[in-house]
């Protein structure tokens, strides 16, 4: 996806027609192909479909990354709360800076109204499954022809899915549930974020693929 600057901070995406037309094409093409030992291309198929119905990628800002805080000062009465002010009480006992993780600022974006978070980017990899981030195609086949896959793709597992689309769209994507694993490459974006961002619900086009088409 291309980007322009839009009104005040905001950025509007310039969507690719080219790309949506390739990733319906593929997942069609896909859908066709019957599953084997190594592959699950049907499973392929309802990945890259999420991939098409998003409208806006985004990656992690390099700014700030890595960043360490200026030091900040520990006093005696903050680490010992039974003394008081005063002169023992404000002695520094030592200065202490704050090392930013990688991921700290998307951290706090998703926690934002957990306030006592020390590390918010720790737990990232659970919530923004599904929602800040699609599976990984690497799931849908092996190694090797020969190698089965770790987690079948079965039909009840799809009910599944197609059911926590309906009811819980927003909500992460238990990693135990469902067939799916997650390696995002920095790359980040569902359609279901797209949702949320343009406040509205999910588009229909999302459900209707899977809803048409049966294993």
């Amino acid at each position: 996806q291309d980007w322009t600057p839009g009104r005040g901070d905001m950025l509007e995406p310039m969507t690719s027609p080219a790309l949506t037309s390739a990733l319906t094409w593929l997942r069609d093409e896909l859908s066709h192909w019957e599953s084997a030992v190594g592959c699950a291309p049907d499973a392929a198929a309802d990945i890259l479909h999420l991939y098409s119905c998003t409208k806006v990628f985004f990656t992690n800002c390099e700014e700030g990354q890595g960043m360490v805080s200026t030091p900040v000062q520990v006093r005696r009465c903050e680490v010992n709360t039974a003394i008081g002010g005063g002169a023992d009480g404000e002695a520094v006992l030592q200065e202490v800076p704050k090392k930013y993780a990688k991921q700290y600022v998307l951290g706090q974006l998703v926690y934002w109204n957990k306030h006592n978070i020390a590390e918010p980017s720790a737990s990232l990899s659970q919530a923004r499954r599904g929602v800040i981030s699609l599976p990984d195609l690497v799931c849908c086949y092996s190694r090797s022809p020969d190698q089965a896959l770790k987690r079948e793709y079965r039909p009840a597992g799809r009910a599944s899915l197609i059911r926590h689309i309906q009811e819980a769209p927003t909500a992460s994507w238990t990693a135990n549930t469902f067939h799916w694993t997650f390696n995002t490459h920095s790359l980040y974006g569902s359609p279901f974020f797209d949702a949320v961002m343009e406040n509205r619900s999910v588009s229909p086009e999302v459900l209707d693929w899977f809803k048409r088409r049966k294993l």
